[in-house]
């Protein structure tokens, strides 16, 4: 929108999020069909991701029907993996409230509805490449499975690159990530992610990029649940501290 309005040619090397407004904005703001996909086609679906936190929730609204995926329904008897909602109907080529207060969860009512969304749901977050949450075993409610989790029993860095020995517990492993950081230990330290690694039996080794201060290892089982090595605190412990997470890592002894 801002780039069409300022006359700025759009990056190449970018693939941009959202439609352009510019159309709605300046000829008629309550014409939808003028926000358009990339294909020429006007938009009737809008997601929202909010895998962290207290939502752990990912929603998606097509026409006057709003889906809500709840993360967190294995182990909270409040809520269901699925929630459906009109919110609107068309008639007379206006917009009439339906349900907007979401009270009538449909999904009963309307399976077929519900599948489609879901479905078109879980393509749009895989084109985006979208993380998910995990559970923590050291969580009260998250049932026995916590007691599956596979536990990393040592690490070895050799100059740029590291490797991990864990063993599993009764749940396998099906994904590994090493956490980094280029600035760890500073105010606003940030930190990036390897996705998997070169794995043998229950070894896995990851390269360290160059000017990495710290780093820590993920390990995921086929339950879902995630540990860290070494064990590190959440954000509600850090507030209490004002420790860094660099604090809890793994320094890089090439920087040393």
């Amino acid at each position: 929108t801002l780039l069409t309005l300022t006359g700025t040619k759009r990056p190449k090397d970018k693939d941009l999020d959202g439609c352009d407004l510019s159309n709605l904005l300046l000829k008629n703001p309550t014409d939808p069909n003028l926000v358009k996909n990339k294909d020429g086609k006007p938009r009737d679906t809008m997601v929202w991701h909010f895998p962290h936190s207290v939502a752990m929730e990912s929603t998606i609204r097509l026409n006057g029907y709003k889906l809500v995926r709840n993360y967190n329904y294995r182990f909270d008897d409040r809520t269901t993996e699925l929630e459906l909602y009109q919110l609107y109907k068309t008639e007379n080529g206006k917009q009439v409230r339906v349900d907007i207060e979401e009270a009538n969860n449909l999904t009963s009512q309307n399976p077929k509805l519900t599948k489609k969304l879901n479905q078109r749901l879980s393509s749009i977050l895989k084109e985006m490449d979208a993380s998910y949450p995990y559970y923590n075993p050291q969580a009260n409610r998250v049932g026995p499975q916590k007691k599956l989790v596979p536990v990393v029993k040592s690490h070895q860095q050799t100059s740029n690159t590291v490797k991990f020995t864990f063993t599993e517990n009764g749940a396998q492993v099906i994904r590994a990530n090493l956490i980094y950081s280029l600035n760890g230990g500073e105010r606003y330290e940030e930190w990036y992610r390897i996705k998997d690694g070169i794995r043998k039996n229950n070894e896995i080794s990851f390269p360290l990029p160059n000017g990495t201060t710290h780093y820590f290892l993920n390990l995921i089982d086929e339950n879902n649940f995630l540990i860290s090595y070494p064990k590190t605190p959440d954000y509600a412990e850090l507030s209490k501290t004002g420790d860094q997470f660099a604090k809890y890592a793994i320094a890089n002894k090439e920087n040393n």
